[in-house]
């Protein structure tokens, strides 16, 4: 019997529903850290609760729906809190296979997990703000060691598709109908949508559309309107113009196509990228936008403050040069990264734009080295995972695609903050990544 058709939990089950609507409200108004944890607290506590999937997804809708109300007349990013609600579903799993991820973990990787929270906080001590730093050491590290753990659960098939699902309903819901909205509104111009990019982070939008749209295309490709989504975010994404989007979606297609050694989506992929390349206005506006990796932008031209990337990396390796011996090998702090930029009569701070220059500077030597082996360790058990299934003759097709995935936000990272030190998009990210590397049952 479902819990909640035990009338003795009915009014408690309500009770903690308003209140954590009432938290997240106040939450997104005051930013105060105590509400912060009450609502994941009631949250948590709510979906443990939960005995059946039907409940899970229902909740899960009112609570999203109530949110892109809310963010529509606020500045706040949408992906953040919705990012948080999926967190929340996270929390449902791990309570079902607690006991399977201590019994599976291995101590080392363990240890090495604690390490990079260790030199995380470790540097926030000596941080001017204390408060500010903490958060950021939290939202840099918590998602990772969710990812991390996340990877040692036991789903069965039935889990992967209901996550996977409700996925593709947020993609199609919450990031593209507002896409198309903003693209209809500004017909024809290939420009950043500005209430898109305030409103959405395209950030977030295309590279996640560029991925999990294509993943959950597995998923549903009996169904005719997966094709028409899939046709829709690629518009979408190119519209945008967001450089390491296009990166990652075409390092995705093509090493998907490689690892599953299927030549239908290795030549519909080669026509699809090659049909974009030879249309005048993306061919041109590709070029432009490019071109801007090595070429600063024109004094005071601020949507352009992340151009001239190889010029911001050797700032960033000088400043990683100049530093102690002890801060280059445990880092500077979380906010290391940041610097000032001045360009014309722009005053401004800007970081690092790449992922891996970051955490180095954050967390030292020693964290980047744990971080990658984290990262490894994860692709290289899918890897190991899609051959054993392959020899079973069991394999669904998931693992070429989680490889093409991992591999493509390997790359993007160069190029990119967005995986490590954007909040709203690394509470996507990695837990993504822990229930891609699961371990997948047959039943």
């Amino acid at each position: 019997m479902s819990i909640l058709e035990q009338s003795i939990f009915k009014p408690i089950l309500i009770a903690i529903c308003l209140i954590t609507l009432l938290l997240l409200g106040s939450y997104f108004i005051f930013l105060d850290n105590i509400k912060l944890l009450l609502l994941l607290a009631m949250l948590g506590i709510f979906f443990v609760l939960l005995a059946n999937y039907a409940e899970i997804i229902l909740v899960y809708s009112i609570v999203g729906v109530l949110l892109v109300i809310y963010t529509q007349y606020t500045s706040f990013d949408i992906a953040a809190p919705y990012g948080l609600v999926i967190a929340f579903l996270s929390i449902y799993f791990v309570s079902r296979n607690f006991d399977n991820i201590l019994n599976s973990v291995n101590p080392l990787l363990l240890m090495l997990a604690f390490f990079i929270l260790f030199l995380i906080f470790l540097n926030t001590i000596k941080a001017p703000d204390i408060s500010d730093s903490t958060k950021t050491g939290l939202r840099t590290s918590l998602p990772i060691i969710m990812s991390f753990l996340f990877s040692f659960l036991y789903m069965n098939k039935i889990d992967v598709k209901l996550f996977i699902r409700v996925l593709y309903l947020s993609l199609i819901y919450f990031l593209l109908l507002p896409g198309d909205i903003a693209f209809l509104l500004k017909w024809g111009q290939w420009d950043k949508f500005n209430s898109f990019y305030y409103g959405n982070a395209p950030h977030t939008f295309s590279h996640f559309l560029s991925i999990l749209t294509l993943f959950s295309l597995h998923y549903s490709v009996k169904n005719k309107i997966a094709y028409i989504v899939l046709a829709n975010s690629f518009i979408l994404l190119f519209a945008t113009t967001i450089r390491t989007s296009i990166i990652t979606a075409a390092v995705f297609c093509c090493t998907y196509a490689i690892c599953s050694k299927n030549k239908k989506t290795l030549l519909i992929t080669l026509i699809l990228f090659s049909f974009i390349l030879v249309l005048p206005s993306s061919r041109s506006i590709l070029t432009a936008k490019f071109s801007e990796f090595f070429q600063t932008a024109p004094a005071d031209y601020t949507d352009e403050i992340g151009s001239g990337r190889v010029g911001i990396w050797k700032r960033n390796i000088r400043f990683f040069a100049n530093q102690s011996i002890l801060e280059q090998l445990l880092g500077s702090g979380m906010h290391s990264q940041h610097f000032e930029y001045r360009r014309g009569t722009l005053r401004t701070t800007i970081d690092t734009h790449n992922d891996y220059l970051a955490l180095l500077l954050q967390i030292g030597l020693f964290g980047l080295i744990i971080y990658c082996i984290l990262l490894l360790f994860c692709i290289i058990k899918a890897w190991l995972k899609s051959a054993e299934l392959e020899k079973r003759n069991e394999n669904m097709g998931v693992y070429p695609l989680l490889f093409a995935f991992a591999f493509g936000v390997l790359i993007s990272n160069v190029f990119s903050n967005s995986y490590v030190n954007r909040f709203q998009i690394a509470i996507f990210f990695w837990p993504l990544m822990g229930y891609l590397f699961s371990n997948v049952k047959k039943n």
